[in-house]
């Protein structure tokens, strides 16, 4: 296909492979109409001023495509059917550019508001309302576009999106009473006395005495309900130093090591950068330098805790360690779809203006997002996670979620989640 467009840069590039990636063909570029008339293949212009009849063509929204990061004016319309974006009052619908847009995740290199750990949250989005982020709209305006550049050119393929699913577990607190060290056991048994929780205090003693199993313990009952539904796990282990907000057990504790170790031996494992890591620099390299130590093997998967997610600086990090598949792409306050897409996508720096090797793997729900930011019961959480499935499935994408191992533990405000672990999966 031979694509005529006055402003054939990086991004302009990117974005056309981001639409056309289930092209079966060579894409070729030109800024010489002559070449593009007389060219008798399948092709689009790209253009204001359509100099010659053409069957297909997009107008382009320029301001994408000029190397810079401003404000833009963008608004949600209708497209085909679909919710699309529109920029600086167009009522033109530039595919390549709102395709751009969300991937680049362009909002989110402005001057945007923040919540107390320092993220993005949904409802300052373009696309945060809710009609809006739980469509993978990206991926419905593909199809869309595939199918009218088969009415042009009937001759020209595309390979057939199939629909896939994915767990993935974040481990944030490996035990909930086991392997804490004595300072953090005792200052547990005695909070528990102090603030009259006698049953927990009770549960603990229980655990510690080896009379009960630990309820954060549901690695095993994680494995069998996935391998009984055939979904392929991926798990993030929480290794920084201990902190308000990173609690988990001392990387050097044997039984934690080996628990790793079982799972990395059947399953893929990441590195969950710790609170920190987003602010120190030499927090990174140390937490994963640890995990492989105890796999022994490079570690190239990560998902950042608590979500922390700021452009470009997490993913230039990321790529300095080597990291080559990054899952932290959601929201905390609420699910859907943060770059409109359910599909592993190439993340594009918009500060260099270039394509990188780090894969972006979105996610389109969390548990303690539907729990504890949305408070939606148990059936509620359910039907959600259904809708969005059914979604993804229309589009043949990848329905990702994000769970914790302690939200199954049946435990506090956990109580009933396991059959909502059951039933989205």
């Amino acid at each position: 296909m031979l694509i005529f467009a006055e402003n054939i840069g990086s991004r302009f590039r990117y974005a056309t492979g981001m639409v056309l990636r289930n092209y079966e063909g060579e894409i070729q570029f030109t800024v010489d109409s002559n070449a593009f008339e007389s060219f008798s293949g399948p092709k689009m212009y790209y253009g204001i001023v359509v100099q010659h009849e053409v069957a297909l063509s997009v107008t382009p929204v320029e301001e994408m495509w000029n190397d810079l990061i401003g404000p833009l004016q963008v608004s949600i319309g209708n497209w085909q059917g679909y919710h699309a974006l529109y920029f600086n009052g167009s009522v033109q619908f530039d595919i390549f550019a709102a395709t751009f847009y969300l991937l680049t995740r362009y909002e989110e290199y402005l001057d945007i508001p923040v919540d107390k750990h320092h993220r993005f949250e949904a409802r300052h989005s373009i696309t945060g309302n809710k009609d809006v982020l739980r469509e993978p709209i990206v991926d419905q305006w593909r199809m869309v576009f595939e199918a009218e550049i088969k009415k042009v050119f009937p001759e020209v393929l595309f390979r057939k999106q199939i629909f896939s699913s994915e767990l993935t577990i974040d481990v944030d607190s490996a035990f909930a009473y086991r392997h804490k060290g004595l300072y953090r056991t005792m200052g547990g048994l005695a909070k528990d006395f102090t603030q009259l929780r006698f049953g927990n205090f009770i549960k603990r003693l229980s655990v510690l005495a080896g009379v009960s199993k630990d309820p954060y313990e549901t690695y095993s009952y994680i494995s069998e309900i996935a391998t009984s539904k055939q979904r392929p796990v991926t798990w993030f282990f929480l290794l920084s130093d201990f902190s308000e907000e990173d609690i988990n057990v001392p990387h050097t504790n044997n039984y934690f090591r080996k628990l790793i170790q079982r799972i990395a031996s059947t399953d893929k494992v990441g590195i969950h950068p710790g609170y920190a890591s987003n602010d120190e620099p030499g927090k990174l390299p140390i937490e994963k330098n640890r995990l492989e130590n105890i796999i022994g093997t490079s570690v190239t998967n990560s998902r950042q805790h608590y979500l922390r997610l700021r452009f470009p600086s997490t993913y230039q990090k990321l790529i300095e360690e080597k990291i080559t598949d990054d899952y932290t792409m959601g929201y905390s306050d609420d699910i859907g779809f943060r770059a409109g897409t359910s599909l592993a996508f190439p993340w594009f720096d918009l500060s260099k203006n270039e394509v990188t090797n780090l894969m972006i793997h979105p996610f389109v729900a969390m548990d303690t997002t539907l729990n504890k930011y949305l408070q939606l019961s148990p059936q509620e959480s359910i039907n959600c996670c259904l809708e969005l499935k059914s979604r993804i499935e229309d589009t043949g994408g990848n329905y990702c979620l994000l769970w914790h191992n302690e939200t199954i533990s049946e435990k506090a405000i956990w109580k009933g989640w396991r059959h909502v672990f059951e039933s989205v999966i």
